[in-house]
């Protein structure tokens, strides 16, 4: 059996391993332990933010990432705007992929998961409400909007809702429920001893939603009054600081210490020694700390939100209260003002009225510190309601919610068919004690440990390339030759060019499926559609998108779930880039079923910044047909030099140019041909403007644009390029398969794909570039040497033939991944 969870908690992953939020870990542990896998749809940060994560038990759970995103701002709002469709894309999957679907609420992802489900009216499903359930709360619309739909039993079937304490009206699939931290075990023996100094503790988050200060101004007042009193305070948060300084300003270091974020057992023993716990927050759904506080007898001192009287036990009276403190039977309401009916409860109003409020707080505690009766009974009777909610009946209540059978321990969880006794999940109220039903065993289904290694036939692939254009250039020579290659292997490759055809199209072999798309803006409706129909009809299973084409693959996958996603990056410049379209493409990795990277350090990028977990390095190949046998290269000739890359930018060939003044300068009969499409743009006039003012139009010559390289390659003696950045350049592996020494700057995967048989020279250095390219011409031997040697590191590790498996096997893994 698979569980998919859907949380707005932050993940976080620790030397591959996953922490969160360690009350949450605790509490999933118990969910996760009656399935084989987990899947857990959450946003993730690089580093746990909280002091003290922890490690999910369960091994083997499968993180699918998605970004954090609120409302709270204008900004925030318009990227939520941008993220909404491919978080309900992940949602959704995750759903269509469990057998059993858990969400947690209230929170944004909790939202979107109320949503999504009403798409899944047949499969179980149970929330865990953490929030207020109080219909009648002050709640941000969102709360209430998830509120709604968990109550509507025709937009959410086949549902439990999970929430803290027994509310009068409620649909029938909502059923109350409650959480724990310490088993049987842990139940003190002895009652508590009230000796002074009466010790308060405060324990959750320093937040303004705490009101942690209103503990600090509670100490403060009973010692003007003489009451011998001290304060610890656990947890940290934002306003640390400043209860700190308010603490020395008021002169009470000595009664109010500040101890952080501890562990629970820390916690617990803090508890044991406490008489007191004050939480005076503005909203809670089950406050654990109370629950945990109350558990070791001391007695609580909170707001009446939320199932706070029913766990104080508030007195039974059916008219409106109007004290703003009240003494329950287990501890001290404040800002009371609420309807008890026997079990059920109606909070009214829960607002405080300042000074009057702290005074009539003060005045009732020091009352209750002075009755030495009266705090055993409260005590006693918080520590026996509290022991009620063991972590085995917690246990036993998951177990009966999912309609399971408690396992030993010692056996693995395998999944269990249900019985005549055990009934499947519908929608029915439990009754509240939780029992457990029998089942029997059955034999385990299939697992990642006793399942046979599938394979797949390539020949069964059915394989589209997609890029923008097919003019020359690395990408599209990469995107056409891989499309070659694969013909005949897989049982059909096509490409797809979508904005632009060019020279590369002719080079396509003719059983290699074809179209164009003639796309004219960013949504082209038509282009899309026309895409959408071409892979229906030809039925295509995987997209494997170069580039910015990506953009469309993800529509397509929109369009067709079912599509596998492939995005190949080429860009190498992107590590160093952090600009609206690496935003873009965090979105569109949601969709990504799988990052093909030309270099280790994109491979690195991507680990980084996006949520595709299938990720592979595969450097580019070049065709067999750069191939050139060279008996020698004759530098007793005219020496040609030559640079195949697009006048573009990041290729700076100012600095080649620069480099072959210098050469000129040395050896006048040389010449450098540049090879690639200028953009008649501001960068390919610069060029043209240096080489006329240099007077060196006799000596350089533009070639533009071309589709057949191998005569320039034949021709030339040595290969070279100036680029700043570079992801795995294929011209570098055309001149070693033509059988040229290269010369280029340390760039990219420039340094792994040379070695030791070429020259590297920093980046935007004219003149280390030059001194390389003489230092050939002045040792043709050793210029000899290295570039035999390279032709064959080119033909060993970057061929077709040695390539090409490399991709097939992803293929097979990415097809294979449901």
């Amino acid at each position: 059996m698979k569980i998919a969870v859907i949380t707005h908690t932050l993940h976080s992953r620790q030397q591959h391993k996953l922490y969160a939020y360690a009350p949450y870990v605790r509490e999933m542990n118990y969910w996760f332990s009656g399935f084989e896998e987990v899947r857990v749809v959450a946003p993730v940060i690089p580093k746990a933010k909280n002091n003290l994560p922890l490690e999910y038990k369960k091994s083997g759970i499968q993180l699918e990432e998605v970004p954090a995103f609120s409302l709270l701002s204008f900004s925030n709002i318009l990227r939520t705007f941008f993220l909404l469709p491919f978080i309900f894309y992940k949602v959704f999957r995750a759903m269509q992929w469990g057998d059993h679907v858990h969400l947690r609420c209230p929170g944004n992802m909790g939202l979107i998961g109320c949503l999504v489900q009403v798409f899944f009216p047949k499969k179980p499903k149970t929330v865990k409400y953490a929030g207020n359930w109080d219909p009648e709360a002050q709640q941000p619309f969102t709360y209430k909007l998830q509120k709604k739909i968990l109550s509507n039993t025709f937009l959410s079937r086949n549902i439990r809702v999970l929430v803290y304490g027994e509310w009068p009206g409620q649909s029938k699939n909502i059923l109350p429920f409650f959480t724990a931290s310490f088993s049987e075990a842990e139940k003190p023996v002895v009652e508590k001893e009230f000796n002074k100094p009466f010790k308060f503790l405060f324990v959750g988050s320093l937040v303004a939603g705490k009101r942690p200060k209103l503990a600090i101004q509670l100490i403060e007042k009973l010692i003007t009054k003489k009451v011998l009193v001290k304060l610890e305070i656990y947890g940290d948060g934002v306003l640390r600081k400043e209860l700190e300084e308010y603490v020395v300003s008021k002169n009470l270091e000595p009664f109010v210490i500040f101890f952080g974020n501890k562990k629970l057992e820390t916690v617990k023993e803090a508890y044991k020694k406490a008489h007191f716990l004050i939480l005076a927050s503005k909203s809670e759904g089950w406050p654990k700390a109370v629950a945990e506080a109350m558990f070791f007898g001391c007695i609580p001192i909170v707001t009446s939100v939320s199932c706070v009287p029913w766990m104080l036990g508030a007195p039974s009276v059916s008219k409106e209260e109007t004290n703003i403190v009240t003494l329950a039977e287990r501890g001290i309401i404040i800002g009371s003002k609420f309807k008890v009916q026997g079990s059920r409860f109606k909070v009214q109003s829960s607002g405080f009225e300042g000074a009057k409020l702290l005074d009539q707080l003060v005045q009732d505690v020091e009352a209750l510190t002075i009755d030495a009766e009266r705090k055993k009974e409260m005590s006693k009777a918080a520590q026996q309601w509290s022991q009620q909610y063991t972590l085995e009946r917690f246990e036993k209540g998951i177990r009966e919610i999912l309609g399971k059978q408690p396992q030993n321990p010692n056996q693995t969880a395998n999944t269990k068919r249900p019985t005549e006794n055990q009934q499947p999940l519908t929608g029915k109220r439990l009754p509240r004690s939780f029992v457990a039903r029998n089942d029997t065993t059955h034999n385990p289904q299939p697992t990642s440990e006793n399942r046979h290694p599938i394979t797949r036939n390539p020949k069964q692939l059915r394989v589209l390339q997609l890029i923008d254009s097919l003019r020359p250039g690395g990408a599209e020579r990469l995107t056409v030759d891989l499309a070659n290659g694969l013909a005949g292997k897989v049982g059909f490759s096509a490409v797809c060019a979508s904005r632009i055809e060019g020279g590369f199209k002719k080079d396509l072999k003719k059983e290699v499926g074809y179209i164009f798309l003639n796309k004219k803006s960013s949504v082209d409706m038509g282009a899309i559609f026309r895409l959408k129909k071409y892979i229906k009809t030809n039925k295509i299973e995987l997209l494997h998108a170069h580039g910015t084409s990506v953009f469309m693959g993800c529509i397509q996958k929109i369009l067709n779930p079912k599509l596998k996603l492939i995005w190949h990056d080429h860009y190498g410049n992107r590590i160093d880039n952090e600009n609206f379209t690496a935003f873009l493409l965090k979105i569109c990795s949601l969709f990504f079923d799988g990052i093909i990277c030309v270099n280790k350090e994109l491979l690195s990028w991507s680990k980084e910044q996006l949520f595709s977990k299938k990720l592979r390095y595969i450097p580019n190949f070049v065709s067999a047909k750069y191939h050139c046998k060279r008996s020698n290269l004759n530098v007793n000739q005219k020496i040609t030099i030559v640079q195949l890359a697009n006048l573009k930018t990041p290729k700076n060939h100012l600095v080649s140019l620069k480099a072959f003044k210098i050469i000129v300068g040395r050896t006048p009969d040389c010449q450098l041909v540049l090879v690639g499409k200028g953009y008649n743009d501001v960068y390919s006039e610069e060029i043209k403007r240096y080489i006329q003012r240099e007077n060196l139009q006799d000596k350089v010559f533009l070639k533009g644009q071309q589709t057949e390289l191998k005569s320039y390659l034949k021709d030339a003696h040595i290969g070279i390029l100036s680029s700043d950045s570079e992801g795995l350049p294929i011209s570098l592996l055309e001149y070693g398969l033509a059988g040229l020494p290269v010369v280029c700057t340390n760039v990219g995967d420039c340094e792994k794909v040379v070695g030791e048989f070429g020259k590297l020279v920093p980046k935007n250095d004219p003149k280390a570039l030059a001194a390389a390219i003489l230092s050939y011409l002045d040792n043709p031997e050793m210029m000899k040497t290295d570039a035999e040697k390279f032709q064959q590191q080119v033909i060993d590790n970057y061929s077709e033939e040695v390539v090409l498996s490399k991709f097939l096997d992803f293929y097979n893994e990415i097809s294979l991944n449901a």
